[in-house]
């Protein structure tokens, strides 16, 4: 197993240079949150998994009620989905995706970063529409600035 500050410390690199910036934000669970349109998608190292995770996922709209109807839907999304899937958890719908996180590269963290925000971005409104909920941004974006910005 390896040691898990030196995996925090390789990621943190990996997504500092992904997203552009010098210093990464965490929540109160060690996660990075990365803002992406009117989604919010977080990157965590999870060393209570054997091997070692990195988990990136995104809650796509909490407050979802869970029927035949939405889970016939998330069935139909996930299987056009290549990287990542999308389930219903409690009272939100989330996408995920898991990497191992000693064997991470960087074009892959960024491709699955980019995946599941993408999913998130695409689907919170679609899925809002059908089943009701709330997105992590109700306001519009600015145009101008980019979107997968750490918060």
């Amino acid at each position: 197993m390896a040691d898990t500050e030196k995996l925090r410390q390789r990621l943190e690199g990996m997504l500092k240079d992904h997203l552009g910036v010098s210093e990464l934000v965490t929540d109160d669970e060690g996660d990075y949150p990365v803002r992406a349109g009117s989604a919010k998608y977080y990157v965590r190292l999870d060393d209570d998994t054997e091997p070692t995770s990195v988990r990136i996922y995104a809650h796509i709209l909490v407050g979802v009620t869970a029927s035949p109807k939405l889970y016939e839907t998330l069935n139909a999304v996930n299987s056009h989905i290549t990287f990542g899937r999308m389930f219903h958890q409690g009272e939100a719908v989330l996408a995920a995706t898991e990497l191992v996180a000693e064997t991470i590269d960087p074009e892959e963290l960024i491709q699955s970063c980019r995946s599941i925000a993408e999913l998130a971005d695409e689907y919170d409104d679609l899925f809002k529409a059908e089943f009701g909920g709330s997105r992590q941004f109700e306001e519009d974006v600015n145009p101008l600035e980019p979107e997968n910005t750490a918060i």
